[in-house]
């Protein structure tokens, strides 16, 4: 597919007018191919994703944090994005971003983290104003409320980092925003629309002042919120592009946050990121595809047996005349494997 053909075509997806108007999305880097194959999919670059992606014979690199944000007067090669440029450019790798434009998109980065989370998204926090079905942030009406300590638990584990957060006005939490990403600009719109909770990123010690006893607020990191973005970037392009085009995400982790005592969070954190990588898709299928469990569960990353086990659709129970609460538990052998 051609360079042209494919902006195109991620253009009428993630329109660029959906984006903040300060905010640097689109073609950063041209190359002289004249056709893609290989597209490499990331959250940000840095010198080990670049090396990932020439091993993958990468023709372009889809990123979703912009690596020239502000213009530049020279490519010198003593700062990252200067470095960065000179390899992309060597490597004749072109390089095109995809940001807010992401976060506005109605499965973009606040849906994905909802999704993750085992929560469905009923309306967007704030709607776009120029167009219509897309918008930041996601607003989670609980069918069951839950407790903040559950809730906290919960945050932390999916996303494997310490949390910072502050006192509410309830204990049992029914109303969640979540918005991906820095979200301190987004406190009111969340107080407006009557939220227990706020769930984003690099909130400032003031910030949790200012709604302290009216809403708690949870800050589990910036990466850590945005790292499943590349996962569901790849999702919705395989699905709009189909096999033309060969979508890989990286496997390199690019949070430059370390933490102190260190206690295992880079080794937990890898453990997360390849768990996710192997099973989001899985387990989230069924939304994907619009399709509805009749008996049984769908697959989760919370249980580690779930590689050996199957759904079957109604044909597959009707060849092998069973009902679905039949076929729980049922022993099935299928290529090399058997399972449940």
């Amino acid at each position: 597919m051609e360079l042209s053909r494919l902006v195109e075509i991620i253009e009428l997806e993630f329109p660029p007018i959906t984006a903040w108007s300060d905010d640097s999305i689109g073609l950063q880097i041209s190359n002289s191919k004249s056709r893609i194959k290989n597209v490499f999919l990331t959250l940000e670059l840095n010198e080990s994703i670049i090396e990932e992606a020439i091993s993958n014979a990468s023709d372009l690199i889809i990123a979703f944090h912009p690596l020239i944000f502000k213009p530049i007067s020279a490519v010198n090669t003593n700062n990252r994005v200067g470095n960065l440029l000179t390899k992309l450019i060597k490597n004749d790798i072109a390089l095109y971003v995809i940001h807010t434009n992401f976060d506005s998109h109605p499965n973009g980065t606040s849906h994905e983290l909802s999704l993750q989370l085992g929560f469905k998204k009923v309306d967007f926090l704030v709607e776009d104003k120029n167009l219509e079905g897309y918008g930041m942030g996601a607003i989670i009406d609980l069918d069951e409320p839950i407790n903040t300590e559950d809730l906290l638990r919960k945050i932390s584990k999916l996303c494997n980092s310490p949390l910072r957060y502050n006192k509410g006005s309830k204990s049992l939490i029914k109303r969640i925003a979540i918005l991906g990403g820095s979200g301190s600009g987004y406190i009111s719109e969340a107080l407006n629309k009557n939220c227990d909770a706020l769930i984003t990123a690099d909130m400032k010690y003031h910030d949790f002042h200012s709604v302290e006893g009216k809403m708690i607020v949870i800050d589990p990191g910036h990466y850590e919120m945005e790292q499943f973005v590349p996962k569901a970037m790849k999702r919705i392009l395989d699905k709009k592009i189909g096999n033309e085009i060969n979508f890989v995400t990286g496997r390199e982790l690019t949070n430059p946050v370390l933490y102190f005592p260190e206690n295992d969070y880079i080794k937990k954190l890898i453990e997360v990121f390849e768990s996710a990588n192997i099973n989001s898709d899985r387990e989230h299928f069924l939304n994907v595809f619009q399709m509805h469990i009749k008996a049984g569960r769908t697959f989760s990353v919370d249980f580690k047996t779930d590689d050996r086990k199957y759904i079957v659709n109604e044909k597959a129970l009707e060849i092998m005349n069973m009902d679905a609460e039949q076929a729980i538990g049922k022993k099935f052998r299928m290529w090399d494997g058997e399972g449940t």
